[in-house]
């Protein structure tokens, strides 16, 4: 079983490189990656606004929470982008690190600073649907 062969994996195990798709599509900032049959998944933060320093901290913050878009880039084994899911926009803009439960694949969506609000989490397989027609491929 897969898991069971992690328990022996340390810093000197070898790895070896299998594959490297040529992604041509922009993947700004990678987050998440997870590995589904024929199917990768990318988590990844497009920058619109980057943050910018306050000259003095304003309610306890250091900067702006600038703005972004949170992808999930779907995409064959060969490279190929077959749909860009947006999972946040605005200032809740950072997705996290996503993984495969066996029947979906969660990702969750996040402000740079919360102010108050706590992070968004969505499912991926439920957002496919919901983004169909936000697809920007």
């Amino acid at each position: 079983m897969l898991a069971n062969d992690f328990t022996a994996v340390d810093r000197t195990s070898a790895w070896n490189l299998t594959n490297t798709p040529d992604l041509k599509f922009p993947t700004y900032h990678p987050e998440g990656l997870a590995v589904v049959g024929d199917r990768m998944f990318l988590s990844s933060t497009q920058i619109i606004e980057p943050t910018k320093m306050y000259p003095t901290p304003q309610d306890g913050y250091d900067r702006t929470p600038g703005r972004g878009i949170g992808h999930l880039f779907v995409i064959d084994r060969q490279g190929k982008l077959l749909k860009d899911i947006v999972l946040g926009e605005g200032d809740t803009y950072l997705p996290g690190g996503i993984d495969f439960d066996g029947r979906s694949t969660p990702a969750t969506v996040h402000a740079r600073f919360s102010r108050g609000r706590s992070g968004r989490a969505g499912h991926a397989w439920e957002r496919w649907c919901a983004a169909s027609t936000r697809s920007r491929r």
